[in-house]
């Protein structure tokens, strides 16, 4: 293995051995996921491999901000484990933090937002040193 890849995988091991309660990475969670961490320390057992960025999945609802404003949007709500919703009336709303159920529709089409619901699988990131060797066969 190149020294530089050595040193980079000593890097993250390093910072991936502290404490949960004191890690903190450059995700805007902050954190491995919980639900993904044992893979993740099962991967960077192999030598070739090391994590670099993990998810374990999401579900999430974000709403738009205004048109031509840059950014100024707002997540709803977001959870990394399941999430059991009640079915009782308004309990998505609630969820959310949305006010009511009512639906109104905006005056002019300019003046819509939405909001968009995502389920994201889990993703990993990897970096990996891969040694290609060439082995010379005589068939004669």
């Amino acid at each position: 293995m190149p020294a530089s890849f050595d040193v980079r995988k000593a890097k993250i091991l390093s910072e991936l051995d502290t404490p949960d309660e004191q890690y903190e990475d450059l995700s805007p969670k902050g954190s491995v996921d919980s639900g993904i961490r044992d893979l993740i320390l099962e991967i960077n057992t192999l030598a070739q491999y090391v994590t670099t960025s993990s998810c374990a999945g999401r579900v999430s609802a974000y709403l738009e901000g205004t048109k031509g404003a840059k950014g100024g949007g707002q997540w709803l709500f977001t959870s990394h484990d399941a999430v059991d919703v009640p079915v009782a009336d308004g309990a998505v709303y609630k969820l959310m933090g949305l006010e009511s159920a009512e639906v109104a529709a905006p005056i002019e089409a300019e003046e819509a937002r939405f909001v968009h619901l995502k389920f994201e699988p889990m993703v990993g990131r990897f970096s990996y040193f891969l040694l290609l060797r060439y082995t010379w066969l005589s068939l004669f």
